[in-house]
């Protein structure tokens, strides 16, 4: 059954032609999703040596390992912290408790759904439809993914200007950071600016007869509410900023516990740009996407494409890892009860 906001709060639209053709929709996006996962990973699979990969996986240090996960968690915890002052800001008495519960199953969706839309819908209306915010915490989380957007720009711009450093030569490098700084300075400034979510309003009122003119009307009231808490806007910028980098260093705990030689500049480089990539929702969980551009980048670093890849194969493992424990707590995103 599809939602739709109302009163900030989920309810649901009736089965009719236009939920069927959303459903529709979603099926086919999902199945060229699948498609082009299988294909990236087909294309990637194709440079291995498989005798060789799974020497570096089975001979893999469990300390190292460890470490790294324990960075990933620490990354993981950073990612709730940058949120709930986000949210804090939409409803001021949301239960610190219950957020970071949601949160953490919510991230279980991250495995089957593409990129991480789907589990950012998922806390949005699994934490707010019982309170009737699902609004608020809808503007929460796209304002964290704005943020988010905006530091994922200035990774890149820095991976950019230190790729000389590490030896990858980028055919427009100065223009490409340029672009990209604006991007992102835009992405920054523009939502909490006065007219900024007037101009959103605008392009959608042809809408404003229709129901999804009035969720996205309320939707912008609801990210209005940051225009007054500037000084957690950019404070929660700052800390993104700080965690595009933190992969950086879980990268290359798990290069070292494979016994694989990679400067950690290659990976300041190559990580943020990958990352950049993984942001469009191609693939499901950014698979093959991820992958694909860790060999291609590392590859022009001189690392062989096995070794890259098993870095990567890595890191899939210990991110999947860190993201498991929020099944604990997925009943009761999902079902509104306790687990």
């Amino acid at each position: 059954m599809s939602l739709r906001i109302t009163n900030d709060a989920a309810v649901p639209i009736s089965a009719g032609v236009d939920a069927g053709d959303q459903r529709a929709s979603r099926r086919i996006a999902g199945s060229w999703r699948w498609l082009f996962t299988a294909v990236l990973l087909a294309l990637v699979l194709r440079l291995l040596d498989w005798s060789t990969l799974l020497e570096l996986l089975g001979s893999a240090n469990p300390l190292l390992l460890a470490l790294a996960f324990l960075v990933a968690v620490a990354d993981r915890v950073l990612m709730f912290g940058k949120w709930f002052p986000l949210l804090r800001a939409q409803v001021p008495d949301f239960p610190l408790g219950r957020a970071g519960r949601g949160y953490f199953a919510a991230s279980v969706g991250i495995i089957l759904l593409p990129a991480s839309g789907g589990a950012d819908l998922l806390r949005a209306v699994g934490l707010g439809r019982r309170s009737g915010q699902v609004a608020r915490l809808a503007a929460s989380v796209v304002a964290e993914r704005i943020l988010g957007l905006a530091a994922t720009g200035v990774a890149a711009a820095v991976a950019l200007a230190l790729a000389p450093v590490a030896g990858l030569d980028i055919y427009g490098r100065g223009t490409w950071i340029g672009l990209i700084a604006l991007l992102s300075g835009l992405a920054l400034i523009l939502p909490v600016t006065e007219w900024g979510p007037r101009v959103v309003e605008r392009f959608f009122a042809r809408y404003r007869h229709h129901r999804l003119g009035e969720s996205l009307h309320r939707f912008s009231v609801a990210c209005a509410v940051y225009r007054k808490h500037k000084p957690v806007w950019y404070a929660v910028w700052l800390l993104s900023i700080i965690e595009q980098f933190v992969p950086v260093v879980m990268l290359w705990l798990v290069a070292l516990s494979l016994g694989v030689a990679v400067p950690f500049v290659a990976l300041l480089v190559t990580v943020p740009l990958t990352m950049l990539a993984v942001r469009l929702p191609i693939t499901m969980a950014g698979l093959g996407v991820f992958e694909g551009g860790l060999v291609y980048l590392l590859g022009h670093l001189g690392t062989d494409p096995t070794h890259a890849l098993a870095i990567a194969l890595g890191s899939r493992v210990v991110g999947f890892a860190v993201l498991l424990p929020g099944v604990v707590w997925w009943r009761e995103l999902t079902h509104g009860r306790e687990s």
